[in-house]
């Protein structure tokens, strides 16, 4: 989390956490404020990073309120035309280069207890996402 004084601006956009006099950002966040003129950090970002930041960045020009999970790798993304807060998680998006069957299932597992839509994101050139349910048949 990087913490900066409160701002409006940056609220009315939906991003970072408001606590007191503070604004707590997610390091992805304060790096797309730094892209935008908004904010002057030095922050760098590993290939990893880079990957999520793209989807990230996607997702939010497109309008989808995205949050940051802190104990995961999944990114909660609400329902489009909602704001932080409105409206529960819709979809757990999960940025990966591949995905074995085991982390698949772990996946699956978790997003049914949560009662999201899993999506997985693969980025190369461009990003495309894969939406993932369980079925079974009666």
């Amino acid at each position: 989390m990087i913490k900066i004084p409160f701002r409006e601006d940056i609220t009315n956009m939906g991003l970072g956490i408001e606590r007191g006099k503070e604004l707590h950002l997610h390091k992805l966040e304060a790096f797309y404020l730094n892209e935008i003129g908004l904010l002057n950090l030095a922050i760098s970002l590993n290939k990893k990073e880079e990957k999520v930041y793209r989807v990230f960045k996607f997702l939010f020009e497109k309008g989808y309120p995205v949050r940051f999970s802190q104990e995961s790798d999944f990114l909660r993304v609400q329902r489009k035309g909602f704001r932080k807060g409105e409206e529960r998680t819709q979809y757990l998006v999960k940025v990966v280069d591949e995905i074995s069957r085991e982390e698949l299932f772990k996946d699956l597992e978790l997003a049914s207890k949560m009662r999201k839509e899993l999506v997985y994101a693969f980025v190369e050139k461009d990003i495309r996402f894969i939406s993932i349910s369980r079925r079974t048949f009666p």
